[in-house]
């Protein structure tokens, strides 16, 4: 499976610092990049080379403020693109802001560990569970 790691980082001034793109990253260097956003406010993806017909080609995690967005895009056999989030069903129906755009809290987590657990995961299989994300 080949895969490409990239995203950026606003800095004070809402300025982009992008980050360096990696083709083919291990688990240590996606991990290195996520904490690179732990506490700042930016988006990571890693997406599938080339990507397939069917089935999932990207994550990607939307960070502000320590909470975390993550969007699982695949697409099914009619060639349409779906899109999965976490599911916190005992969060409120709140709306939090994430990077100006606001989301359902139910979408949202603080877990970095979890986020960390989704990603590894989608390196280790192509794919992230349904009982992680729906």
């Amino acid at each position: 499976m080949n895969t490409i790691l990239g995203g950026y980082i606003l800095d004070m001034d809402s300025e982009r610092q992008q980050l360096p793109t990696i083709f083919d990253p291990n688990y240590h260097a996606v991990e290195g990049a996520l904490l690179s956003l732990k506490e700042s406010n930016g988006v990571i993806g890693l997406r599938l080379q080339p990507e397939p017909d069917t089935g999932p080609y990207e994550l990607t995690m939307y960070s502000d403020n320590g909470h975390f967005l993550l969007m699982f895009n695949e697409y099914d056999d009619d060639g349409d693109s779906n899109v999965r989030t976490i599911n916190q069903s005992g969060s409120d129906g709140d709306l939090i802001s994430i990077l100006g755009d606001y989301y359902s809290a139910n979408s949202i987590t603080c877990d970095f560990q979890l986020v960390c657990t989704i990603f590894e995961e989608f390196i280790d299989t192509g794919n992230v569970s349904e009982h992680l994300m729906s």
